[in-house]
């Protein structure tokens, strides 16, 4: 299993940078997603910072932070600062916020309860 998970984070970082095959953000996202899904926590962070930058998917703060927290419990240490960048603009305290923060974390807990689940995308 860990082999296809390489693999597939591999495919994603060569669709991603355009190595050896057309830059493509979707393919790269696809890739990033099936090695996300086998718990590598490289991928879950790339995959969230595909939601988090709008690359190959809508822009997605609430999955952009569950990937980040998701990937942090998989033991991506880097991923701490773009998980607050991406609570930033879901933070309670900002009125004009069209996305709680609490959407995210519910997203977030209803990940980590089931490995398999995919929480609905959650529109703003």
């Amino acid at each position: 299993m860990r082999g296809q998970r390489d693999e597939q984070l591999l495919l994603g970082s060569l669709y991603h940078a355009g190595d050896g095959v057309p830059p493509d953000d979707i393919e790269a996202v696809r890739w990033y997603r099936l090695a996300a899904d086998l718990v590598s926590a490289d991928a879950q962070f790339l995959f969230a910072s595909k939601y988090f930058h709008g690359e190959g998917v809508p822009e997605n703060r609430v999955f952009a932070h569950m990937w980040m927290t998701v990937g942090r419990q998989s033991n991506r240490h880097g991923s701490d600062r773009i998980r607050r960048g991406a609570a930033r603009p879901l933070s309670p305290s900002r009125p004009h916020c069209p996305v709680p923060l609490e959407r995210a974390r519910e997203a977030t807990a209803s990940r980590m309860d089931s490995a398999q689940a995919r929480p609905a995308c959650v529109s703003a």
